[in-house]
């Protein structure tokens, strides 16, 4: 289960950044992607922790997709709304007057830092030139005429050419914890990278030995 406050802080954090605060959705969609790409390829591990999936525009995160269209329960979209509009038109925009680094208590510094590349990567980009990008340069993404089609994190790990055995292992890890809920403090990803190593270099005796490691990495801060 994704914590649905820190999705919206992601999403404030480029909304914060975008002219007028205010974006279209579609393109939200690509930056917030993108950074949680981009996190696994630094720290082998995502921001969001949502669920990703093929698209006819491209790849989405799946509970984030069902916020932006008020799709989610009661308390997901109360959450969601303190920082994000309801969507008008395509545009979502930002709820408050601004957004400093400061106020976004759910994300790790090393996050901070992923979105503040992503951002300045991409985001004078235009929607259409992000989905051009997210179609034709992401080897993950598999094109849909319509519906949806899962992207297992196992694939954008090959994507971005990781080891066949440490994929293996991260996604033992990730399988055994419930991260980023609404009562877990943010983690440092150097911390989340230190244990990962340790954990890619000696397998754990039993399941739970892989539960045990992954809330030492989540209890790092």
């Amino acid at each position: 289960m994704c914590n649905v406050r820190k999705l919206a802080q992601m999403a404030a954090y480029f909304l914060g950044r975008a002219d007028g605060h205010t974006m279209e959705h579609v393109k939200l969609m690509k930056l917030m992607y993108l950074a949680d790409r981009e996190c696994m390829d630094q720290y082998w591990f995502p921001i969001s922790y949502d669920e990703y999936y093929s698209m006819k525009m491209g790849p989405v995160l799946s509970m984030t997709l069902d916020l932006m269209s008020n799709n989610e329960g009661a308390e997901a979209q109360a959450d969601w709304g303190e920082w994000v509009s309801t969507k008008k038109g395509n545009n979502v925009s930002l709820q408050k007057d601004g957004v400093s680094e400061g106020d976004l208590n759910e994300i790790a510094d090393e996050e901070m830092a992923v979105m503040n590349k992503v951002f300045d990567a991409f985001g004078s980009w235009t929607m259409r030139a992000l989905i051009d990008y997210t179609h034709n340069e992401l080897e993950e993404y598999e094109e849909v005429s319509g519906g949806r089609l899962e992207i297992p994190l196992k694939r954008i790990y090959e994507a971005l050419g990781k080891p066949a055995g440490e994929i293996d292992t991260t996604l033992r890890c990730l399988g055994c914890a419930k991260p980023n809920t609404a009562s877990s403090p943010p983690t440092t990803a150097a911390a989340m990278l230190s244990r990962l190593a340790n954990f890619h270099a000696v397998p754990p005796p039993h399941p739970g030995a892989y539960a045990e490691k992954i809330d030492a990495i989540l209890n790092a801060r």
